[in-house]
């Protein structure tokens, strides 16, 4: 067949099989077998391949992309794996696979602390569980059913990151995960209030308001514990950055003059301007000394 396509080595590559086939091989054969080879060495033998003619045959290879590919969309490509496992560890006993599974609904797994959460579940398969646990913290609760095979449970008020299982009719999902994000939460705020010496006030500590009727020219310095907070920000007209002084503890302080209305909020990474409280301070003008005249 090769000599058929390449007419020039035709009778080179007859002798070469025949001398190999001989039934006595001396030294000078195998010379001869070894020279002849490589004679034929440079001629391209794949050339006699006529991919043209195997064309026709690609439209067949379409069938088994488009089943792969439709067995990876649809997320079931561990068929293939499982069944591999299945072949080569023979001697493993498998158990057979969970007549449904359980799905969690909800986008992120995440809350913000001391909120309440909802979990949405919802199950598939060839069985519909009636009822669906949630294990956590070592306890063990029912799931509200709010439809055929759709079930919700509320966390209250959730602290720390809970780690979660769900079960029913002896079928158990993966451990699953809430994180909880850390509020950046006011815990405590003094404002101190300086007085103008004409006043001859005593210096003034208001303790978690920032409301204040106070003379011109006082210095307000405002002192605040925080938790989990990496900013503090007084926005108004001229918006003033506290001053971060460790330990969750923030300073800021302006002289006042006019009214001012402001409000305090604090944020971290995961959250910006959680806490935002407004405040007002009302400043009294001096006024200019008047001479009363009483002529009787």
């Amino acid at each position: 067949m090769i000599g058929s396509h390449f007419p020039e080595v035709s009778d080179k590559l007859l002798n070469v099989l025949q001398l190999n086939t001989a039934s006595t091989q001396s030294e000078l054969l195998l010379a001869s077998i070894n020279q002849k080879s490589e004679e034929l060495r440079p001629i391209p033998f794949k050339l006699a391949i006529n991919f043209k003619k195997n064309l026709k045959y690609l439209k067949y290879t379409a069938i088994p992309i488009l089943i792969i590919a439709s067995v990876v969309l649809s997320g079931k490509s561990a068929w293939f794996s499982e069944s591999y496992q299945r072949v080569v560890n023979y001697q493993t006993a498998y158990e057979p696979p969970a007549p449904f599974q359980f799905f969690v609904l909800n986008e992120e797994l995440e809350v913000v602390e001391n909120t309440s959460f909802r979990l949405i579940i919802k199950t598939a398969g060839k069985v519909i569980p009636e009822a669906v646990q949630i294990k956590f913290n070592d306890e063990t609760y029912y799931l509200q059913q709010q439809g055929l095979g759709s079930f919700e449970y509320v966390f209250e008020q959730l602290k720390d990151n809970l780690t979660f299982r769900l079960s029913a009719n002896n079928v158990y999902s993966k451990p699953y995960k809430i994180r909880v994000i850390q509020a950046p939460t006011l815990l405590s705020f003094d404002m101190v209030l300086n007085y103008p010496n004409y006043t001859n006030k005593r210096d003034e500590i208001l303790k978690s308001t920032g409301n204040a009727v106070v003379p011109a020219g006082t210095l307000a310095t405002w002192k605040l514990r925080t938790k989990a907070t990496d900013h503090v920000h007084l926005q108004a007209k001229d918006t003033i950055a506290f001053t971060n002084e460790g330990n969750g503890d923030f300073v800021s302080s302006k002289r006042l003059f006019t009214n001012y209305v402001y409000s305090i909020a604090t944020s971290n990474q995961n959250l910006q301007g959680y806490e935002n409280a407004g405040f007002n301070i009302s400043v009294v003008r001096d006024e200019y000394p008047n001479l009363n005249w009483n002529l009787k």
